[in-house]
């Protein structure tokens, strides 16, 4: 990024002798904290604070109850801690203990939270809509409802108690229903298809009602995402640079398997154009006019869209740097039918506040009012964008949306088998696609694929032709119909002669490992008549789901796993020796000390 500022040579070295000082009286503090406290290093969390739910839609004299909570590496209690509220706009009136009750005019507006922890003031937003029309009947106050864990990794067939606060008469709900059940005390159990999944419970206490949710992602050896997964980061977010000046973007792609071409765009485009193309470019300014111009970079697939800005101030002196603004929308995805319509609200969070602007990409799949109401017209993956511009603050917000058509539900598909083996230069696989009822999809276009191809090759009726090469393939089938678009996928392994049995794995250990101590898991493995197989020639792997949960690490016939954050989740071993392969795992709880 070229950067140019026109200091004089006097200015520029009393700025070097500054730094000079600073560097040194810095380090010299550093090296104080450390001798006296290694581990002061890891102590300075940035801290956040967070109002619940950040966003709510009320009936005209309807009350909500507010509530707070801080978090850094891990949580505060935030009881006892002074917290301010404050209405903006005029949306109705907040209590000192936060119960907001909205107005007998409809409008927008936003409540503020603030409070002040360990010396450092926090700020925080929520979007709040009152809407046309009285409360029901009854009580007029909603709770706000923690489902807790938030979020889980379940095995496929495992199981999963939830429990809410505050307890009250609840009713659970999952979504979607094939992802498996859930009984009528909170305890879900898993179908055995890899997926993501959310819990919704309801609960009527005495004080109100009011809806809390969970997220699980169901996985086995393999966690599939039947979402898009294509993220776009571009880098730097903010550059400064004089008229006709020059600075240079790179943007960095994940979750994208194929090639596509990526589109650059300047905002207004008197104050510059983007010269080259692809992951690297550069920013030219224009010779007259001054101002902040916004950059954008695009992709677009078959079934998604990626999209990612940064800002660019032009100009013949500095400018006061920006402020920050982030901008949330919510929901984070959406899944509606043509016709229907979802209603999206951006928490904004910054030195600021706003109103946003919204927009959809692409335009063909549905339109968005200055409320922030989507209304699907066509079928397809998109964006919904949430725009915030302060002058000297740019915030960007998206999220997905699916738009099915008005006659079908989402479609599911799914692979079959999910799992199968074949040896090196040996007989195809055929894989069929089947609803989640069984039924065999033959109505539409189906894409296959094969990752990696180098071991195997993947025809366009599903059948998959081995290599010379040992090793595991993912099958990917993608269907866009009539019913909507979905991904499934399964996996094959190709072995050579020696390597064909199947062995048995077991692993004796703890399954509620506590952090800053190790744990020695013990792996036994067995053939298929029982006996006993030695490790002498073995390629031993394992693995942590979510990896966040800690390492493992082999010695000898042994695991040593050293936790790295609480949670749930499985540690997956994986054995193959010359006798064999199999894979075993255990469920595992981190709990703080």
């Amino acid at each position: 990024m070229a950067y140019n500022d026109q200091h004089s040579l006097e200015e520029s070295d009393s700025l070097m002798r500054n730094c000079k000082r600073l560097v040194i009286t810095g380090f010299v503090i550093l090296l104080s904290i450390v001798l006296s406290d290694p581990a002061a290093l890891c102590k300075l969390p940035e801290l956040q604070l967070i109002i619940i739910p950040a966003e709510a839609t009320l009936n005209a004299g309807e009350q909500l109850q507010l509530r707070v909570e801080i978090k850094n590496d891990g949580d505060i209690d935030p009881s006892g801690i002074d917290v301010k509220w404050q209405v903006m706009g005029s949306i109705g009136e907040i209590s000192s203990d936060g119960v907001f009750a909205a107005s007998d005019t409809p409008g927008r507006g936003v409540v503020r939270a603030s409070a002040k922890v360990d010396k450092k003031q926090l700020t925080a937003y929520a979007l709040v809509k009152v809407a046309e029309g009285e409360a029901p009947p009854g009580t007029k106050r909603r709770i706000v409802v923690v489902v807790r864990p938030e979020s889980v990794v379940v095995p496929p067939g495992g199981s999963q108690a939830f429990t809410v606060e505050p307890v009250g008469d609840t009713q659970w709900r999952l979504i979607p229903p094939m992802a498996g059940s859930i009984t009528p005390e909170g305890v879900f159990t898993a179908g055995q298809n890899s997926g993501k999944a959310i819990v919704v419970a309801t609960v009527q206490t005495a004080d109100g009602k009011g809806t809390g949710r969970a997220n699980i992602l169901v996985g086995g050896d393999e966690i599939l995402s039947l979402g898009p997964k294509l993220k776009l980061n571009i880098k730097p977010k903010h550059a400064r640079v004089d008229k006709g000046g020059s600075t240079n973007f790179a943007v960095e792609v994940t979750g994208l398997e194929d090639r596509y071409p990526l589109e650059w765009e300047v905002n207004p485009t008197e104050l510059g154009h983007i010269v080259g193309s692809g992951t690297q470019v550069s920013f030219i300014a224009g010779n007259e006019l001054e101002g902040r111009a916004l950059v954008t970079v695009k992709l677009k697939t078959k079934t998604e869209i990626g999209m990612d800005w940064a800002t660019v101030d032009v100009g013949g002196t500095a400018k006061s740097p920006p402020i920050k603004v982030k901008v949330t929308v919510i929901p984070e995805s959406a899944s509606v039918k043509v016709g229907e319509s979802v209603l999206f609200a951006a928490n904004i969070t910054g030195d600021a506040i706003a109103q946003p602007s919204w927009s959809v990409a692409p335009k063909k799949i549905g339109t968005i009012d200055e409320s922030g109401l989507f209304t699907a017209a066509a079928p397809g993956w998109g964006l919904v964008i949430g725009k915030v511009d302060i002058g000297r603050g740019i915030g960007v917000g998206q999220a997905r949306v699916f738009v099915g058509t008005e006659t079908s539900e989402p479609f599911r598909i799914v692979i079959s088998p999910q799992k199968a083996e074949t040896r090196a230069n040996g007989d195809p696989v055929k894989f069929t696609v089947t609803d989640t009822q069984g039924r065999l999809v033959t109505d539409v276009p189906i894409q296959w694929k094969a990752v990696p191809g180098s071991i195997g090759s993947m025809d366009q009726t599903g059948t998959f032709v081995p290599g010379s090469k040992a090793g595991h393939a993912l099958i990917t089938a993608r269907v866009q119909g009539a019913k909507g678009g979905s991904m499934a996928q399964a996996r094959v392994t190709i072995t050579t002669g020696a390597r064909a049995g199947r062995l048995t794995v077991t692993i004796d250990g703890t399954d509620s490992p506590a952090m800053e101590s190790q744990y020695v898991y013990t792996v036994s493995v067995r053939d298929s008549e029982g006996n006993l197989v030695e490790f002498a020639d073995a390629e031993l792997k394992c693995r942590v789901v979510p990896a966040k949960l800690g390492t493992v690490t082999w010695t000898g016939t042994n695991a040593v796993f050293t936790p790295g954050a609480a949670g749930r989740g499985v540690i997956i071993f994986e054995v193959e020796t010359s006798q064999g392969s199999g894979t075993g795992r255990i469920s595992i709880t981190v709990e703080e000390e």
